[in-house]
């Protein structure tokens, strides 16, 4: 008997072995967020650079450690200084590569259960199979969720629309289906080798009880499977729920673990944003109490040098005038002097420089009829 499943795409089982393994990403993610809060809490006091004393700052590069930490990378951009970081590094490191080795055993193990090629029993599946055939009765004898179908067609359809797992069909005709195969996007993923033999034994001088007995099997066939699943429990597959997560947290000991790390972590965030921001705000509050008090106490002594400033600047404003006055024509005149100073300079200089280029292009000439009469050519 040949067990036949849908095509999945390349891929989407690892993608949904991760995405069945979210508690472990959310454990991984808080106990990142602890050990980065930890580390900043032990190392920012003697290595400030590298763990800032700013909280949300520091507590970052602390996550940022941690990440590189845990996955034995190790970059060596932060480094822990003090005695305390550094063994906590220590401790932290062989806890990473704990939790590290749990969640790579979860995705393998989830691949694992999820993989129909190496299925060799149907118990809990939910299987498609042929109404009256042999495929049925082993379905029936090994618990299976039997889905009967009338059709070839209808069987391979529940397959395609996930209304069943896989399919159960005879081996050799699956020889003849590689139109459906192709339709609904199946495989054959592995074979059963399972032997199924039923019958009844009759005296021979039964003929009629044997005619009756098929009569009624033939006519009867959906009374019998109903009696058949009242009487026998089938459990749900356990792969079926694979992608429910919350399984973790149905009150056991790792959802406890997360539950009470979330709390440290709350808390944590809560402690180190109320001791960045509130001594600050405190100590400028005090500040300020303090400044009010000194101008409530010395109001007399600001009022005296406020007097005495504005009758010193009344009495003052008259002779500074004048005298500014003064020195500003003084400058202007300085400026105009050395102004037409330079522009005599230039005048000179220019005249000079006109009268040499003159007597050098006379010269030029002088020479030019010398040559032109000594019978050179020019």
């Amino acid at each position: 008997m040949a067990i036949v499943v849908q095509r999945s795409i390349p891929g989407e089982e690892l993608l949904a072995a991760i995405l069945d393994s979210w508690p472990i990403v959310i454990f991984i993610g808080m106990s990142l967020s602890l050990s980065g809060i930890v580390m900043w809490a032990l190392d920012n006091r003697k290595n400030s650079e590298e763990f800032p004393k700013f909280f949300p700052m520091g507590v970052f590069e602390g996550v940022w450690w941690a990440a590189v930490t845990m996955t034995t990378v190790g970059y060596g951009d932060k480094v822990p200084r003090s005695i305390s970081g550094r063994l906590f590094g220590v401790v932290w490191i062989n806890v990473g590569l704990v939790i590290l080795a749990i969640f790579m055993g979860i995705i393998t193990a989830s691949l694992s259960s999820n993989s129909l090629e190496q299925v060799n029993n149907l118990y809990g599946m939910p299987v498609a199979v042929l109404n009256g055939s042999a495929e049925e009765q082993l379905a029936i004898l090994q618990n299976a969720e039997v889905h009967v179908k009338p059709s070839y067609d209808e069987l391979y359809k529940s397959v395609k629309n996930e209304e069943t797992m896989l399919a159960l069909v005879d081996i050799f005709s699956t020889t003849q289906h590689s139109e459906y195969y192709n339709t609904y996007k199946l495989y054959v993923a592995t074979v059963l080798g399972e032997p199924v033999i039923y019958g009844a034994v009759l005296p021979k001088t039964s003929a009629a009880l044997r005619s009756c007995f098929l009569s009624y099997q033939e006519n009867h066939q959906l009374e019998i499977h109903e009696i058949l699943e009242k009487f026998s429990k089938t459990k749900q597959y356990g792969g079926d729920n694979s992608s429910s997560g919350a399984d973790y947290f149905d009150g056991n000991l790792f959802g406890y673990a997360v539950y009470g790390m979330f709390g440290l972590f709350l808390l944590a965030l809560a402690v180190g944003l109320f001791w960045q921001y509130y001594p600050r705000e405190k100590k400028a509050q005090e500040i300020q109490n303090r400044k009010a008090k000194q101008d409530v106490s010395k109001p007399d002594q600001k009022t005296v040098k406020t007097n005495l400033e504005v009758n010193g600047h009344q009495r003052n404003t008259s002779s500074n005038c004048g005298e500014h006055t003064e020195r500003l024509m003084a400058a202007q005149s300085a400026e105009l002097l050395a102004m037409e100073d330079e522009l005599k300079a230039f005048r000179k200089n220019w005249e000079k420089n006109f009268r040499a280029l003159q007597e050098r292009h006379k010269q030029e000439q002088q020479r030019l009829f010398e040559l032109d009469n000594l019978g050179y050519e020019m």
